[in-house]
């Protein structure tokens, strides 16, 4: 039941972090995707979803970005 509730969450999480980082960047989803396809974003949610509870979207987003920042950093 617990691991149900945590893929529940997981996906949720997959979800609104995917529409905040597209509204706020006025990416598409396909950008989106590609992105993800380069810096992994899904598998950093998956691997760790706790670190986004209790959070408001702003602070998931700026997590989000930071994480982003760092992976684009190591690939440049």
């Amino acid at each position: 039941m617990k691991s149900e509730k945590r893929l529940n969450n997981t996906i949720y999480l997959m979800h609104v972090i995917t529409q905040l980082y597209t509204k706020e960047h006025k990416i598409s989803i396909l950008d989106f995707v590609d992105l993800d396809k380069k810096v992994k974003i899904y598998n950093y949610i998956q691997k760790c979803p706790d670190i986004f509870d209790g959070l408001p979207e702003m602070e998931i987003l700026k997590r989000v970005e930071e994480y982003i920042s760092d992976k684009e950093g190591i690939q440049a």
